[in-house]
């Protein structure tokens, strides 16, 4: 079946087409849950809702637009609100983790950040590292550098101004590198 009469078939509701469609894609959208859940439970709960989500609003989809970009920006729209929802449960996990960190780390004004030796580290040390993110850097680190969207669309989605993107961004990249580093002097 082509992908023009598979998603002709998803918009008539049909469930055969819309579990080949699942299979087809996957991957991809499974890739995309992971990097923004907290744990590969979570990521899939996050799947299956984003994907029935995908198919109740596949009939927005017009053969002009590009399906996977259509459908990537769905399950990035899904689950920046699927973590929105949750956003009271991640504050209190947050906000403890914050908490520990700052008692346990010492400031250093001059202090520079070690790249981490790339070769050492797997996949999956790249997924356990952003993983480790507080939700709210989390998502912004998602949308800005590897979905590659603006500040001012991060900002849009997320409900948040553009100054608060940038900080959470800056704040992001540097304590990614630190769960990097973290994870690759306990290998």
């Amino acid at each position: 079946m082509t992908d023009i009469l598979l998603i002709q078939s998803c918009q008539k509701n049909e469930r055969s087409a819309q579990r080949q469609l699942f299979e087809l894609h996957y991957g991809r959208l499974m890739s995309l849950c992971i990097r923004y859940a907290k744990n590969h439970e979570q990521a899939k709960d996050m799947l299956s809702k984003g994907f029935a989500k995908i198919c109740l609003d596949i009939s927005e989809f017009t053969k002009e637009q590009d399906f996977d970009n259509w459908m990537m920006k769905k399950m990035v729209e899904f689950a920046v609100n699927y973590l929105r929802e949750r956003r009271q449960e991640y504050f209190i996990t947050s906000t403890v983790r914050i908490a520990e960190e700052t008692m346990t780390t010492e400031f250093d004004l001059f202090h520079q950040e070690i790249e981490p030796d790339e070769s050492r580290l797997s996949a999956q040390d790249y997924i356990k590292a952003l993983q480790m993110l507080p939700p709210s850097f989390r998502a912004v680190y998602n949308m800005s550098v590897i979905e590659g969207y603006s500040d001012d669309q991060v900002s849009q989605n997320l409900e948040i101004s553009v100054d608060t993107c940038r900080y959470n961004l800056s704040k992001a990249k540097s304590a990614y590198y630190k769960n990097l580093q973290q994870i690759q002097s306990a290998a």
